[in-house]
């Protein structure tokens, strides 16, 4: 089994402008996944895929590989990322003459996760033999205390089973639920080549991180939330 390791990173950024090459406590925010992407024991082949030039020398600058320019037009804010990992093997493949069995996603908007993460999310997803497989955090706030509006009053975009009023409730009674936290992607290449999907729903496994620094970068505030973490743990 062959395992590609592929790191996203466009110059387009609104949010954040300029977010990928931004300095995060002395380092680009890029270099944090390279660096460790890079100690991983099972990623067989690790890129970066971009379009930008001085995103490319970045990398480069930090040990990874840039063997191909992305076209401008898989870099803009519609651009789906299935469309960027099937343009990513479709051109790796051709240089290196090699069939990857397994893509590994690693989004530099994730700066703080370690390559332990990424080698127990390779490794779990080997094992439980699923199509996929990401990285998790659990959720704190119960989507249950989410409302909508209608007209002057509240409504409960989710009805709880166990309760007609969940004003009533503490948080602590609501069951443990989990979200995506972006940190490492795991999926067949089969998968993505035939369903154009980078996730499959019905068969899909699942990582563990109750990791405080996880953050994932997508306003000013959040580089300033991983400024603070990136001092703490340094």
């Amino acid at each position: 089994m062959k395992i590609l390791g592929v790191i996203p990173a466009r110059a387009g950024s609104k949010g954040v402008p300029q977010k990928n090459t931004k300095m995060l406590s002395g380092k680009p925010l890029l270099a944090w996944t390279i660096i460790e992407a890079k100690k991983s024991r099972l990623i067989d082949r690790l890129i970066l895929s971009t379009e930008d030039k001085k995103i490319a020398e970045v990398g480069k600058s930090f040990g990874v590989d840039v063997p191909f320019e992305r076209p401008k037009e898989l870099a803009g804010d519609k651009t789906h990322t299935p469309e960027i990992l099937m343009h990513a093997i479709k051109e790796i493949e051709k240089i290196d003459g090699i069939i990857y069995d397994i893509i590994v996603l690693l989004q530099p908007t994730v700066p703080f996760r370690q390559a332990e993460h990424i080698d127990k999310a390779i490794k779990k997803f080997t094992s439980d033999k699923f199509d996929s497989l990401i990285t998790i955090t659990k959720q704190e706030y119960p989507p249950w205390w989410m409302f909508k509006l209608d007209k002057k009053k509240l409504c409960t975009v989710f009805e709880y089973e166990k309760s007609s009023n969940v004003f009533n409730m503490e948080r602590q009674e609501f069951p443990s639920i989990y979200k995506p936290n972006g940190s490492v992607y795991v999926t067949k290449t089969a998968l993505l080549q035939k369903n154009r999907q980078l996730v499959n729903p019905d068969s899909c496994g699942f990582l563990i991180i109750n990791d405080e620094f996880q953050v994932n970068i997508d306003t000013p505030l959040d580089f300033e939330v991983a400024e603070a973490i990136a001092k703490r743990i340094s």
